[in-house]
């Protein structure tokens, strides 16, 4: 029966050495490891928002396609010619129409509101 097996060894496998050395190599390989699931999160982040990035562009390239395809009729011409400019072909009337309501309701509002910093102070000097 054999009592002492580290004399047959040679060394230690519980010494100090050798345990500081398997803690920095552990230590060494958390980090790596660490490092490389940092830059495979990024790497899916990125990824999400290129797909993201390539949708929006497929879209937009759609209806680009969409809009020259009508452009090469003479009525998508007539159209975007209308849209940009009050133009009216000979014959024809151009007629715009103001929203007055709109401006009205903006001056009445602005009359029955709550009175402006201006007009408190106009008020406290005219009180003082």
């Amino acid at each position: 029966m054999k009592k002492n097996t580290q004399k047959e060894f040679g060394w230690n496998i519980f010494s100090v050495g050798l345990s500081s050395v398997l803690f920095l190599v552990a230590v060494f390989l958390t980090f790596s490891n660490w490092r490389i699931l940092t830059k495979a999160l990024d790497s899916i982040k990125f990824r999400n928002l290129a797909e993201a990035n390539l949708d929006a562009l497929e879209k937009r390239e759609a209806e680009l396609f969409a809009k020259v395809t009508d452009l090469e009729t003479e009525s998508g011409i007539d159209r975007e010619i209308r849209e940009r400019f009050p133009v009216a072909k000979q014959g024809e009337e151009v007629i715009m129409i103001i929203n007055a309501d709109k401006e009205r309701v903006f001056e009445e509002g602005a009359i029955q509101g709550a009175p402006t910093f201006w007009q408190r102070m106009k008020d406290w000097w005219k009180s003082q």
